[in-house]
């Protein structure tokens, strides 16, 4: 059963989404019951149907946007390995492939939990969506007309789509997101100053970002690719964690080299929860894990006492 304030933070998500396509000047089809938006843009190929859902249980906004074309039978094994190589390279949202019926879905979410869904945020889902749509619609109706092998399409991209966003406005904070993940250089320099200020010290965020650097460079499937690894620190909640949510006196050791085993610890999983888990962050989960671990590695790396003279003599 759907609460009544909840019913109400949907709709309002909902209206303002209208409010924004009336904007922009869009047509588009409202189905307010089920809390639905159909909309159509051109894009440089062919163009492109769009869907908006509100999810009222899950407090979710997911864009849908069709391939306007369905893969044959006989063609849907390699659609599914070149939809596959195109998801292994796709910052933000992913394609869906139903192999029974041939047909190919692009989907992005983000939850509006904490605030109203800001115009900012629909933008760049928007533009995400139309950019990886025109990128990979005519590269899959080639495979889906044997015109382009899933070798070739891998070839293409090498294994990756064009980052739709650039990593300067990742770093600068010219993009949608939640707060704390939109701007490494605000990130930056608030670290900066609580480390100039003896608040925190540098060996948890240092340790954190540069272990969980060389681990994404060796795992990530991508070689040095320094423009890779710069979207995967500058994106997501890795530079947040690493100087303010890591750092925490409560939570972190206190020993010079237990932070240092901390970092590592942190940069470790959250390599780890990225590259090879099933969800998008691996910050919080990483943090939560190592917090639980902080009494080990401090009883384990507490200094030795240095000139202290035993008990003698029973004295």
């Amino acid at each position: 059963m759907v609460e009544e304030k909840d019913l109400k933070q949907a709709l309002a998500v909902y209206n303002s989404l209208c409010e924004m396509l009336d904007e922009n000047e869009f047509h588009y089809d409202k189905d307010v019951e089920n809390l639905k938006i159909h909309f159509s843009t051109s894009g440089d190929d062919l163009p492109i149907e769009l869907a908006i859902q509100v999810d009222v249980d899950r407090k979710l906004v997911t864009l849908l946007s069709w391939m306007p074309f369905k893969t044959p039978e006989n063609r849907r094994v390699p659609m599914a390995i070149a939809i596959s190589a195109a998801n292994n390279g796709l910052l933000d949202g992913s394609f869906d492939y139903n192999i029974l019926d041939g047909q190919i879905i692009f989907r992005m979410t983000s939850s509006y939990r904490e605030s109203l869904f800001g115009k900012n945020l629909f933008a760049y889902m928007l533009l995400v969506s139309c950019q990886v749509i025109d990128d990979y619609n005519d590269k899959f109706f080639a495979v889906a007309q044997t015109a382009m092998s899933v070798a070739d399409i891998l070839a293409a991209g090498d294994g990756q789509t064009q980052v739709s966003t650039s990593v300067l406005d990742m770093f600068i904070g010219n993009i949608g997101g939640t707060i704390g993940e939109t701007s490494a250089i605000a990130i930056l320099i608030g670290g900066a100053a609580l480390i100039a200020l003896k608040i925190i010290s540098w060996k948890i965020p240092v340790c954190y970002i540069g272990t969980f650097a060389v681990f994404a460079l060796i795992f990530g499937g991508r070689g040095f690719d320094i423009t890779y690894l710069a979207a995967e620190i500058c994106g997501g909640g890795i530079m947040l964690g690493a100087f303010f949510m890591a750092t925490d006196y409560v939570t972190s050791p206190i020993t010079p080299r237990g932070q240092i085993v901390f970092g590592v610890l942190l940069g470790v999983l959250t390599g780890i929860f990225r590259i090879f888990g099933a969800s998008a962050e691996g910050v919080s989960y990483a943090i939560i894990i190592c917090n639980l671990l902080v009494p080990l590695i401090e009883k384990v790396t507490i200094p030795v006492p240095f000139g202290k003279e035993g008990i003698k003599d029973g004295k």
